[in-house]
């Protein structure tokens, strides 16, 4: 059985693909199964220390797709739970690489996992189209804010129409409230309505979150960002779990 490929995606940065990314690796992960994550943001790593594996790093995506080494030299074991593995992207800005070695290396991979999850770089480009040929799902990372929409709907009609990436879902995140009214928009649906694609989960803005990452941990399920990474998990394996927007 081949590995079901998930593309985690935006169209600006800073709206939080990384902790989604790592957030759903993890809570893939401790469901049972096996889970890698690959990073293509080349030059703006970040997930080596989410994972907490950036101090055993030596070898990074590009030297596989370069032919400096072989794929299970830069594949590093997650030690927050079992299951749980990552290739890190390469610290250069301007590396290089060829779209076959890549389309390769996912084909190859898809034997041995369950999921593997693709952090993209936010925007266009020819990685994301890349990323985008081989994969089955793209999750759009997108916060409750008109730039970080309309960027999203832009992203959504280019995977749709020139990539025909057809299934795609809308995870909003680092949604804040006051008085449980949102502080920008008058309510979520209006994201829905602007960039036209099904919702598989909401989370909160948790400032925790970022101190958690920081170190290497996941932010526990007794958060609600916690449990809503876990129920979009659940969501992705099949399993019917109420929408809670929070």
């Amino acid at each position: 059985m081949m590995a079901k490929i998930i593309m985690i995606t935006s169209g600006k940065g800073g709206v939080g693909k990384s902790s989604v990314c790592s957030g759903l690796g993890y809570h893939l992960a401790r469901l049972g199964k096996k889970v890698l994550i690959l990073e293509m943001d080349s030059g703006l790593r970040c997930l080596d220390i989410m994972l907490g594996v950036n101090e055993t790093t030596v070898h990074d995506i590009s030297d596989v797709l370069c032919g400096r080494c072989e794929p299970i030299k830069a594949i590093y074991q997650s030690p927050i739970t079992e299951n749980l593995s990552m290739m890190p992207a390469t610290f250069r800005p301007d590396s290089t690489y060829s779209s076959e070695l890549f389309h390769k290396l996912c084909k190859g991979l898809s034997s041995y996992y369950d999921y593997i999850l693709i952090e993209t770089p936010a925007g266009f480009g020819r990685t994301l189209a890349d990323i985008a040929k081989v994969s089955d799902l793209a999750l759009l990372v997108v916060t409750p804010d008109p730039i970080s929409m309309r960027d999203a709907k832009i992203l959504s009609d280019y995977l749709d129409d020139d990539r025909g990436l057809k299934k795609q879902r809308i995870i909003i995140n680092k949604v804040k409230t006051n008085r449980g009214k949102l502080e920008v928009l008058p309510n979520l649906d209006v994201v829905i309505d602007t960039v036209l694609e099904p919702l598989i989960g909401v989370i909160p803005y948790e400032p925790e979150m970022v101190r958690a990452l920081s170190q290497g941990r996941m932010l526990p399920v007794r958060y609600l960002a916690g449990r809503a990474l876990q129920n979009i998990a659940r969501r992705i394996t099949g399993e019917f779990v109420d929408l809670a927007v929070y």
